[in-house]
């Protein structure tokens, strides 16, 4: 059932969906779950697992799932979320309630120019199921190092599962401990860096 259907430079053709008319709805483009639906699930396992920290950056916020999830677990969390679609900020306040979560400051502008400071930094950049280029970047991954770095890569075909091999190779040369979990069709990688020992004993001691 397609709720609203518009059209973005940036992301192309967008609907919002629901399966079934009781069900929530989604933000989709193309085959894609941006917010909403699937989405919820392949981020609720890891937002256990940093739920303890004090401020987190979202890059790639989308309809605001990672946000809703975040406030939940840590309802004191100062939440920033930067997204470059207008169109992605306008249907996750008409359908998902992305104007109603607390601590939330919305950032509309690019990722990478907007890498404010904070505990955590997520990375859920997609270009319908394609991530940026600049995120495979030295010069990029090198503004986030002294993070915790939490990144989301699709993981369903050889092409993505390479270009996922060469995130984590880019990473290990700043990161002290790399972890590895698979979602669904996804792949988190979990980067803990190597000079904030408070954030890696903090992270593990939250993950046991």
């Amino acid at each position: 059932m397609v709720l609203e259907e518009t059209y973005s430079k940036f992301s192309g053709k967008i609907q919002v969906l629901k399966t079934f008319p009781w069900s929530k709805p989604y933000i989709s483009t193309g085959f894609l779950t941006q917010s909403g639906g699937l989405v919820h699930d392949v981020w609720k396992p890891v937002i256990k697992l940093v739920k303890n920290y004090n401020s987190y950056l979202i890059l790639g916020l989308s309809g605001g799932t990672l946000a809703k999830l975040i406030h939940k677990a840590n309802p004191e969390a100062q939440i920033t979320g930067v997204e470059i679609d207008p169109a992605m900020i306008y249907l996750g306040k008409k359908y998902l309630g992305l104007d109603k979560i607390p601590n939330l400051k919305i950032i509309v502008g690019d990722a990478q120019k907007n890498i404010v400071k904070s505990d955590v930094i997520f990375i859920d950049l997609y270009i319908n199921d394609t991530v940026p280029d600049f995120v495979y970047s030295k010069k990029f991954l090198s503004k986030l190092k002294c993070k915790l770095l939490i990144i989301n890569h699709l993981f369903y075909d050889d092409s993505k599962k390479t270009k996922a091999q060469v995130l984590i190779k880019l990473l290990e040369s700043c990161a002290n401990h790399i972890e590895i979990r698979r979602v669904l069709t996804n792949l988190i990688i979990i980067a803990t860096p190597k000079i904030h020992r408070e954030n890696h004993t903090q992270y593990h001691q939250t993950a046991s």
